[in-house]
C-alpha cells in the first residue's frame, strides 16, 4: 500500500494537481484574512519554493529552493510563536473599538483623534473584562472635560500620554476631569493627553499653538506633564506605533529643533505594513528601555523647550508628574539637574509600585494605567500645591482620607 502511494505521488500528473489544490485552498484563506499583511507574502514564498523544489527544478536548483522553503517555514513558525498570525494571540488580550476608524493622520503630530466623537472601547483577557469604557472627544479632538461657561475662570493644562488621557477610564475618572471637579469648577482643565504620545508631540502642540486654539482667552495658571520613562524611547522615534511623529534633533548647545517627521510618507507606509510582523516588531523594540546619553539629552531638551515656551507664553512653570517604574531613577536625576519642578507619584501614592498593594491604584492587573482612585488622590495633591481653595474640597480631602486609611 505504501509503495502504491509513493508511486502516485511521484507521478507529476497527480502530484501537481494535489499541490495546486492545497495551494489554492490555503492561499484563498490567507487572502481573505490577511492579504495586506506580511504573513500572506511569507506563505506565498514558502509555497512557491516548495512547489519548485518538488517538481520543476533539477540539479542544484532543487536543494536551493528546498532550503529557502525551510527558511520561510521557520519564519512563519516564529511569527506564530510571537502570536502575530491573524486570529492568534499568546496573551489572549483582545481590544475592540467602535468606531474602528477613530483616529486620523496628522501632519504635525503623526496621528490624532477625530473630532466630535464618542469611542467605545473594551479590553478583555480570555473571558474576563479588563475594562469597558467610553471616550468623548470634543470639537478639537481632545478628551472632554467639564465646560465652565465663565471665561474669567483660569485654565490648567495637562499634557502627556495615556496616563493623562485616562486609558481604561470613563471621562469623569480622568485626572484633568477630577482636578476640575475637586476644585469646585474654579479652574477649567484641558486634557492634551493622547495614548502613545511622548514629549515631542506635546512640544509640537505648543510650537504650533494648538493650546491657544483650545483654551481661547483663558489664562493658564499651571501646566502639568505626566512623565513615564518610555517617553525617552518615544521621543527618539523608537515607538513602533508612531512612525510619523515629530522628530526633534539635538543641537550642539543642547537645545532641540524640529526637523520633520521621523519617517517620510513612503517609509511610514512600509513601516505600517511591516509592523504587523512580530519579527520586525521584536527587532525594532529590542533597545527599549536602553537609553543612551543622546536619548536622555534629547528628552530633557524637548521638555526644556516646552518649559521655555510655557514660561514665555503664560509666565508659569511646567511641572513634571513623575510616575515610578524600573528606569525612572536615571530620568529623575537628569530632570533634577535641569531644575524642573518634579512631583513624584510614589510619594503621594506609595503603594503604586508595590505589586501586592497596587491593585486599587491601577485599572486592572492586566492593565497598569492609573485608576480613578489614583487620579483622585493626585488631583487632591495638585490642588493643594497650587493653593486652590475650595471649601468643599478642604473639608473632604481625599488625600487625608487616604492617609487615615493607611494609618488604620
Amino acid at each position: 500500500m505504501g509503495t502504491k502511494v509513493a508511486k502516485i505521488l511521484k507521478d507529476g500528473r497527480i502530484a501537481i494537481p494535489i499541490l495546486l489544490i492545497l495551494f489554492t485552498s490555503i492561499t484563498t484563506t490567507i487572502i481573505l484574512n490577511s492579504w495586506k499583511t506580511p504573513f500572506f507574502y511569507l506563505f506565498i514564498a514558502t509555497a512557491t519554493f516548495l512547489l519548485f523544489s518538488l517538481y520543476w527544478l533539477r540539479g542544484i536548483g532543487r536543494p536551493i529552493a528546498w532550503n529557502l522553503a525551510i527558511v520561510f517555514i521557520c519564519l512563519l513558525g516564529f511569527e506564530i510563536y510571537l502570536g502575530e498570525w491573524p486570529g492568534t494571540s499568546r496573551q489572549k488580550i483582545e481590544t475592540n473599538v467602535t468606531p474602528p476608524k477613530f483616529r486620523r493622520q496628522d501632519p504635525i503630530l503623526g496621528y490624532a483623534f477625530k473630532k466630535d466623537q464618542q469611542i467605545h472601547k473594551t479590553k478583555t483577557f480570555k473571558d474576563e473584562t479588563i475594562y469597558d469604557v467610553h471616550y468623548t472627544m470634543d470639537s478639537h479632538g481632545r478628551r472632554k472635560t467639564p465646560e465652565v461657561v465663565c471665561e474669567d475662570i483660569p485654565a490648567v493644562l495637562f499634557f502627556g500620554c495615556s496616563f493623562t488621557f485616562g486609558s481604561g477610564l470613563e471621562d469623569h475618572e480622568t485626572l484633568p476631569w477630577q482636578f476640575q471637579e475637586l476644585s469646585g469648577n474654579q479652574v477649567q482643565s484641558f486634557n492634551f493627553g493622547h495614548p502613545g504620545y511622548g514629549p515631542h508631540q506635546s512640544l509640537a502642540m505648543l510650537e504650533n499653538q494648538h493650546d491657544l486654539e483650545v483654551i481661547s482667552d483663558r489664562k493658564p495658571i499651571a501646566a502639568i506633564y505626566s512623565c513615564i520613562s518610555d517617553h525617552v524611547n518615544r521621543a527618539a522615534g523608537r515607538a513602533y506605533w508612531d512612525p510619523s511623529g515629530p522628530h526633534y534633533r539635538v543641537n550642539p548647545d543642547g537645545s532641540c529643533s524640529y526637523v520633520g517627521p521621523f519617517r517620510t510618507e513612503q517609509q511610514a507606509m512600509t513601516h505600517r505594513f511591516l509592523i504587523q510582523s512580530g519579527i520586525y516588531k521584536t527587532i525594532l523594540t529590542r533597545k527599549r528601555y536602553r537609553y543612551s546619553d543622546d536619548d536622555i539629552q534629547r528628552f530633557v531638551g524637548i521638555l526644556t523647550k516646552m518649559q521655555d515656551t510655557i514660561r514665555q507664553r503664560y509666565q508659569i512653570d511646567l511641572e513634571i508628574l513623575l510616575w515610578p517604574d524600573h528606569a525612572i531613577e536615571q530620568l529623575q536625576g537628569s530632570l533634577e539637574k535641569a531644575n524642573f519642578k518634579i512631583i513624584k507619584v510614589d510619594e503621594i501614592i506609595p503603594e503604586i509600585h508595590k505589586h501586592k498593594k497596587r491593585q486599587p491604584f491601577i485599572v486592572h492587573a492586566k492593565d497598569t494605567h492609573p485608576s480613578a482612585l489614583s487620579n483622585q488622590l493626585l488631583a487632591a495633591e495638585l490642588l493643594c500645591r497650587l493653593k486652590i481653595n475650595n471649601p468643599a474640597f478642604l473639608s473632604e480631602n481625599p488625600n487625608e482620607q487616604h492617609q487615615n486609611t493607611k494609618s488604620d
